[in-house]
């Protein structure tokens, strides 16, 4: 775990107003947990857990895993977010509920590196032209995003989609993965 997110972790618990933090995060280790478990359910080994302030990365040794296995892997983060945000509604956990929900449809969206990324890239990986349609695809939408967010921003004031679209701007553009 990177240390500005162990200190923004202690932050959140110990003053009262940042533990709403604490809903997104726990989303975000099922989300991850989900992983863990499918790859552990394949028959492949998790080799390294990287927490940042930006979310988890696995590095699953998922080098004996066929393809049907890889994308089950790249889909069950988002299939635990909507098990655990079915069960949180249940119970009226609405944060909670909507955090799951989000977490879910971001991480699905075909961006080369997010899951739905990943799943595409698994698909299309072996045409000739796979990769130029996953790139094209992931600026197309990256675009959109950013599009989407400058308007959610103007109108609500809510900063969350711009903070997501600058985000994967600077990974996939600007020196990130």
């Amino acid at each position: 775990m990177s240390l500005p997110t162990a200190v923004l972790l202690a932050l959140a618990v110990i003053f009262k107003p940042l533990r709403e933090l604490l809903v997104p995060i726990s989303a975000a280790m099922i989300h991850e947990l989900g992983h863990i478990v499918v790859i552990m359910l394949c028959g492949a080994d998790v080799g390294s857990i990287e927490v940042s302030l930006f979310g988890a990365e696995i590095g699953a040794l998922t080098g004996r895993l066929n393809k049907t296995r890889r994308i089950f892997v790249y889909a069950a983060g988002a299939l635990a977010n909507l098990v655990s945000g079915a069960i949180a509604a249940i119970f009226g956990c609405e944060l909670f509920c909507a955090c799951s929900l989000a977490l879910a449809i971001v991480n699905l969206l075909p961006v080369r590196t997010l899951d739905g990324g990943c799943i595409v890239w698994e698909l299309l990986g072996s045409f000739r032209y796979g990769r130029t349609a996953l790139e094209l695809l992931t600026g197309i939408l990256v675009f959109a995003l950013w599009v989407a967010a400058v308007i959610a921003l103007l109108f609500t004031g809510n900063i969350s989609l711009w903070m997501l679209s600058v985000y994967l701007f600077v990974t996939l553009y600007l020196g990130g993965r």
